[in-house]
């Protein structure tokens, strides 16, 4: 008997806001990408460290609580693997750039999001060329 096939790459959202998470997860299944969202940093942790599996990460960056920069360093003070990350956030400056690439995110994206931008960029970090 052989191993069954791993699962398909999914993309991680976090964000607090509902009507960003429907709009993505609309957006990147249309694109036939497997979604599985957030509504919290908290929850996103929680769930990540039972190991959720292989994707990447689509960090929203100002979140209550815990922020995206904080979910970040709770993955890395956890010693958990590193999850290619794209963060997002509706304003970029030059202090959010230097956090984001301190932080090793793989990108900073700037809301509202450039459809064709983001799915090449979430098809590069889960190594999915796409049809």
């Amino acid at each position: 008997m052989s191993d069954p096939p791993p699962a398909a790459p999914t993309v991680f959202v976090v964000a607090d806001d509902p009507a960003v998470r429907d709009s993505l997860r609309t957006l990147l299944e249309c694109h036939g990408i497997d979604v599985c969202d957030f509504a919290s940093g908290t929850a996103f942790l929680d769930s990540y460290g039972l190991g959720l599996g292989r994707g990447c990460l689509l960090l929203d960056i100002h979140m209550p609580s815990v922020d995206g920069f904080a979910v970040l360093q709770r993955l890395a003070a956890a010693g958990r693997a590193a999850i290619p990350t794209l963060l997002m956030t509706g304003k970029v400056d030059m202090a959010t750039r230097r956090r984001a690439q301190q932080s090793g995110a793989a990108g900073l994206l700037e809301k509202p999001l450039d459809e064709s931008m983001l799915i090449a960029a979430i098809r590069g970090l889960i190594g999915d060329g796409g049809a």
